[in-house]
């Protein structure tokens, strides 16, 4: 998925790097088996973001094809 600069959507780039932080420690605790964030202002995706917690058994785990790009 093709994502715009953030900061030129009016949004801060901080702000998002903390949410970030925040799933990722979710994830990382085992409270989430996975997540997925989409920000998106003025019809333009500034964030598309996918996590997957790889320690869950795989009958528990998120199937790949459910998300199909993740944040680099």
């Amino acid at each position: 998925m093709q994502t715009a600069d953030p900061a030129a959507l009016g949004l801060c780039p901080q702000r998002l790097a903390r949410l970030r932080q925040v799933f990722q420690a979710e994830i990382d605790r085992q409270r989430l088996p996975g997540a997925v964030m989409v920000v998106a202002r003025h019809g333009q995706t500034a964030v598309f973001a996918r996590w997957v917690c790889k320690t869950r058994s795989p009958a528990r785990r998120w199937p790949t094809t459910a998300c199909s790009a993740s944040t680099p």
